[in-house]
């Protein structure tokens, strides 16, 4: 009987920590032993962005993904934020609808797969708002050219952009199966790209030679040419 009024008074007082809109009583509850309950305080939407910047500091990292991923985090608690040690809480800023195009470039090159490639996703997000539309098509045009990441070249290889997809072709960080997905792009100019990327393999250069469109064709020739010269040029140096 003892226990079950302790959990019920338990869970009364996680529900008022994840609903409560009175600061006072956030404040006291922001500072509960049971993290479980900093928890639910991170997690409300009346919490204050110095409530939410106390909590970020929380050493149980749960409290922390909680401030990453409520929606009222100011931009620069999630910045701060993105430099966490731990994944899981960069991870969830890089899923985070509100975190900045800039805040998500930077993410795009986290060392952790997982980080980079939920930040070029969220990249890739709908904008309603032409300044946002313009900011997000920018960063990714930008990642897609300097990005060393296969695994967030293959998100971007799928862009809806066609010239994003044309920079993914010319990266020489692309891998050989992204590339051959490329080469099977409806724009001729994304195909065009794999055929003038010195790091795409004879095999899709072989497939290339077929193209419908002359000019994929042309480029075909042109590098294998290239590459023959190369090969010339190298074994009389050799000799």
């Amino acid at each position: 009987m003892l226990i079950d009024l302790k959990a019920r008074a338990k869970e009364r007082e996680q529900h008022i920590a994840r609903s409560s809109d009175s600061p006072e009583v956030l404040a006291k509850l922001s500072k509960n032993y049971d993290h479980y309950i900093r928890e639910q305080v991170a997690a409300n939407p009346h919490a204050s962005a110095e409530l939410l910047a106390e909590l970020a500091k929380d050493q149980f990292c749960c409290v922390r993904m909680e401030v990453a991923h409520n929606l009222h985090t100011p931009n620069e608690l999630l910045a701060e934020l993105a430099k966490d040690p731990h994944e899981d809480v960069r991870c969830i800023i890089a899923n985070n609808p509100h975190t900045s195009a800039e805040l998500l470039s930077e993410l795009a090159k986290d060392e952790i797969s997982t980080v980079r490639c939920e930040a070029v996703q969220n990249l890739s997000r709908v904008q309603t708002d032409i300044k946002d539309y313009i900011r997000f098509a920018v960063a990714r045009e930008n990642i897609a050219r300097t990005s060393d990441y296969p695994d967030v070249l293959a998100i971007l290889a799928k862009d809806k952009s066609d010239f994003i997809r044309m920079i993914v072709a010319s990266n020489a960080s692309t891998s050989t199966e992204t590339l051959s997905e490329l080469a099977k792009d409806q724009n001729s100019a994304v195909r065009l790209r794999v055929a003038k990327n010195p790091y795409t393999s004879a095999e899709i250069l072989s497939e290339l030679e077929n193209d419908k469109e002359y000019w994929v064709r042309k480029s075909v020739t042109e590098e294998n040419l290239s590459r023959k010269q190369a090969e010339d040029e190298s074994a009389e140096m050799s000799m």
